[in-house]
């Protein structure tokens, strides 16, 4: 089992791979970072804006929402997610150097299982990475109303 698991994710720990938790509600934020090995690898990735959330049609995967990231000295709190289609949207010709896990906030979305899709330039080259996600429905509110946040 555990050879299997290794097998499984061997992609994940060589890189570039895309990294966030494996479920979370609708909603809330959520980290997402890229993984490299080495120092020049993470010199040397660029990476955009914003990231797709996607969901499996039965003809493949259709984009649903934009996930854009916060610039870099704006509200510690990432922007709403932007439908796809919507209203207008465009990504500034910005691009993160390196790697770090920048907060993402997620559309509120049926349960179930999406895909994160990134592209990114490393050494030039461009490249998509995917990750999985698995939304939950939201906690129902507390009665009577909760002291937890």
């Amino acid at each position: 089992m555990l050879a299997c698991l290794r097998a499984a994710t061997r992609h994940l720990v060589a890189g570039p791979a895309l990294i966030t938790q494996p479920s979370a509600t609708a909603g809330s934020v959520i980290p997402l970072g890229i993984h490299t090995t080495g120092a020049a690898a993470r010199k040397n990735t660029i990476v955009g804006m914003d990231a797709l959330l996607q969901k499996r049609t039965a003809t493949g995967r259709r984009s649903i929402y934009h996930l854009p990231f916060g610039l870099p000295d704006a509200s510690p709190e990432p922007p709403p997610p932007v439908a796809v289609g919507g209203r207008e949207y465009f990504v500034p010709l910005i691009g993160y150097l390196g790697t770090k896990s920048r907060p993402v906030r997620l559309p509120l979305v049926p349960a179930g299982q999406y895909r994160i899709a990134k592209q990114i330039s490393q050494n030039g080259r461009q490249r998509w990475l995917v990750t999985y996600l698995t939304i939950l429905d939201p906690p129902p509110p507390c009665d009577p109303p909760c002291t937890h946040g």
